[in-house]
Parts: structure tokens; sequence; C-alpha cells
């Protein structure tokens, strides 16, 4: 009897703790599902906020584009530079033009200065301290716990 007793309580202890560990595997499976649910939804909101602010900040450089003034530019160049060459015009429309400026290449093609002299910051007095490496990572030691 007391052997049959024990084997009851053995097997109904054993379906206890696989129901319990079944109930905690939902649970964290649930959790997860919710936080990844959370933070979809709240990507979606900042998607959503940045499309609105993305459209009115468009919105609103098109209203400024659209309402500014067009301003004419006079462009000097010297003589050897409008003698021989049609193409250049005397004045562009700013606003309408959305090509790069071209700059004569002599602008480009100048020699670089070489410093004078190093900055004080950049010269090192003393010699770099050497490096040590260890050959095994340090483990830390065991703390006795007071309890």
């Amino acid at each position: 009897m007391e052997r049959r007793r024990t084997r009851l309580i053995k097997d109904g202890l054993t379906q206890w703790l696989r129901v319990a560990d079944d109930l905690t595997s939902m649970r964290k499976t649930f959790a997860v599902q919710q936080q990844a649910k959370s933070a979809f939804e709240t990507y979606q909101v900042a998607f959503r906020c940045g499309l609105h602010w993305k459209s009115w900040a468009h919105r609103r450089a098109m209203l400024r584009i659209k309402n500014k003034p067009v301003q004419k530019r006079e462009t000097t160049l010297p003589a050897s530079f409008t003698e021989g060459d049609n193409s250049i015009k005397k004045s562009e429309d700013v606003a309408s033009n959305n090509t790069t400026p071209r700059f004569p290449v002599s602008l480009f093609n100048t020699p670089r200065e070489l410093p004078n002299s190093v900055p004080a910051f950049r010269i090192d007095t003393q010699p770099p301290a050497p490096v040590k490496i260890a050959a095994s990572p340090v483990r830390p030691t065991r703390m006795a716990c007071a309890v």
C-alpha cells in the first residue's frame, strides 16, 4: 500500500512539473510575441510620422520655390574667356539653372602650399609606453557571498 501511495505521489508530482514547465514556456512565448507586436506597432507609428513630416517638408519646400522671385546674376569674366567662347552667357537665371557652375580649369590646377611647420600638439616629446598583452584572459575570482 505504501509503494502504491509513493508511486501515485511521484506520478502526480511529475505531471504537475510538466504542466508548470509547459505553462512557463507558453508565458515566455506569449511575452516574446507581445514584445514583437509592440515593437512593430511603435515602428509603424514612427514610420507614419516620418512620412508625414517628409511630405510636410516637401510641400513647404515646393511653396518656397514657387513663391521665390527669380534672381538674375551678372557674371564678370576676364576678356580672354569671353572673346573666343560664345557659349558663356552674361546673365543666368539662378532659380531655373540646376547645373553646377563652370569654373576655369586654372582654379583647380593651382599647387597647394606646404605648411610652414608642424603644430606643437603633433610633436611627441616622449616615446610611447610599451603595450603589455596578456597570454590568457584574466578570470574573475570567486567572491564569497555573505548571507
